[in-house]
């Protein structure tokens, strides 16, 4: 089946928008890293991961349920105004409810006024209204508009974080922004769900299904946030937290633009199913997993390839063992979005969620065994560790339980291509780093030459996959060229 090009445009505003969520951060990070040093990344890390885990807990998996809804119900007006208010009143509860435990928790920490102070990003997580333009997929809203409010907040940290004594100010800046960003969103509201009602609301009718989208959140939390508190716990310094999260942060860049195809194709699959398309559904499916094998061997082996030359010169001194973290943790990038297809893409979408809870909550009850035993033994390399073995386990499991979309025989096919140029180019931006000083120009050497060479690569093999992928371009950007296979 073609792809639409509602769902082409989509992807790249998608990507778009999940990368410069990520960028932004990246941007500042250099900065940062020598600005409030290890100590303050460290606790600033450790404040972010908590307000991270307690905003997952409390919205009780209501992002993910909230966009399929709204994708359910949205060519209907009088359910979609009444399923809206219920979520957003739902919303509401559940933040209150969940700002209660978290201030209890922060006056009984030693970082008490870090927490306290996060206490407004808290807030900005229960207000993103971001799952209603998803639903309707409608990108374009959600990148225009938090691209200035981002632009505002990078301005602020440079003008206004000069030392480590402003870490309590760069925390309130952030999380002011990051409140204005998913304020902003709410004028939009109005033109697409109608107004906001009370009556005959029932809330309580999603509490057990977004309850059970919820397990499984809460099981992938485990080992995506609890791993920097743990850290903290069993390694030897307060450090070693900020090295994993400079590590993590860095990965999320190239993880940001695969599963951003799972924010797109989420609500496409869900509307698919709810009419009975199951045909489209699959094949909608294969056409994102074949997409994610295809973008993910790349980028995981160009991670790999850049970090020698690439950290020297973007954290500065002080941060070498980010290196081994971030090379490490690379290999999550082709595990998280292949499961990133089966698990929030397809499961989520067609309501299977039990499969998705076995899978998760085996990946964390495995994070969490390793990590016990390898963090005080290896530090954040040791957690780095147990991460990519969760993975693999949800892949694995997801896999085995989806075996009538995607098969083995076919995983190997569409794999041999992307493998085989993977390495390659592995090899020849590994050795062009290792005659190359760490800077800046080094590493944009390493990432044009990957790029070129992976692809050019693709195209003497003739992969059919990726010329298709090449000609729905050209007609996108309405080039009257077709490249033959």
């Amino acid at each position: 089946m073609k792809q639409k090009p509602k769902a082409i445009i989509n992807y790249i505003y998608s990507s778009f928008y999940q990368l410069f969520l990520i960028i932004v951060p990246l941007i500042t990070a250099p900065y940062l890293a020598r600005t409030l040093l290890p100590e303050g990344t460290g606790i600033n890390s450790y404040a972010s991961s908590v307000v991270t885990i307690f905003s997952a807990l409390g919205l009780i998996g209501l992002n993910n349920y909230s966009l399929r809804e709204i994708a359910y119900v949205r060519d209907d007006k009088k359910k979609l105004e009444k399923t809206f208010s219920e979520l957003f009143f739902l919303r509401i509860i559940c933040f209150i409810i969940t700002s209660i435990i978290y201030i209890i928790y922060a006056l009984l920490s030693e970082y008490r006024l870090y927490l306290l102070i996060q206490l407004v990003a808290l807030l900005a997580s229960f207000i993103d209204i971001a799952w209603i333009y998803q639903g309707f997929e409608e990108f374009k809203i959600t990148v225009t508009r938090n691209f200035i409010v981002k632009i505002l907040n990078i301005i602020s940290i440079f003008l206004f974080i000069k030392g480590p004594e402003d870490l309590l100010l760069f925390m309130i800046i952030s999380s002011i922004y990051a409140v204005i960003v998913n304020f902003v969103l709410y004028f939009g509201v109005k033109d697409r769900v109608g107004k906001i009602t009370l009556k005959g609301l029932d809330i309580k009718r999603h509490l057990i299904p977004t309850l059970k989208l919820f397990i499984p959140q809460v099981a992938s939390m485990v080992y995506l946030q609890c791993d920097k508190m743990m850290i903290k716990y069993l390694a030897e310094d307060i450090k070693y937290v900020g090295f994993y999260d400079q590590a993590e942060r860095l990965i999320k860049v190239p993880l940001a633009l695969i599963t951003a195809l799972s924010t797109v194709m989420l609500p496409k699959v869900a509307n698919e199913f709810k009419n009975n398309n199951q045909e489209s559904v699959k094949s909608n499916v294969i056409t994102s997993f074949k997409f994610s094998i295809l973008m993910a061997l790349p980028l995981m082996f160009g991670v790999i390839s850049i970090a020698n030359n690439f950290i020297p010169w973007f954290l500065g001194k002080g941060y070498t063992e980010v290196i081994p973290l971030m090379m490490i943790l690379s290999i999550i990038v082709l595990f998280i979005s292949l499961s990133s297809v089966l698990g929030n893409q397809y499961l989520t979408a067609i309501n299977k969620t039990k499969i998705l809870t076995i899978a998760t909550i085996s990946g964390a009850i495995l994070n969490c065994i390793l990590n016990f035993f390898l963090i005080p033994k290896y530090n954040a390399i040791g957690a780095a560790i147990g991460t990519i073995a969760a993975e693999v386990t949800v892949f694995a499991i997801e896999f085995y339980y989806t075996k009538e979309i995607i098969k083995i025989k076919d995983l190997i096919s569409c794999s041999k291509n992307y493998l085989i140029s993977g390495i390659i180019m592995f090899i020849l931006t590994y050795s062009v780093g290792t005659i190359l000083e760490p800077r800046i120009i080094s590493t944009l050497i390493q990432i044009t030459l990957g790029g070129i060479s992976y692809f050019i690569i693709l195209y003497i093999l003739k992969d059919k996959f990726f010329i298709e992928c090449l000609n729905k371009l050209l007609r996108l950007f309405k080039i009257n060229k077709t490249i033959k296979e």
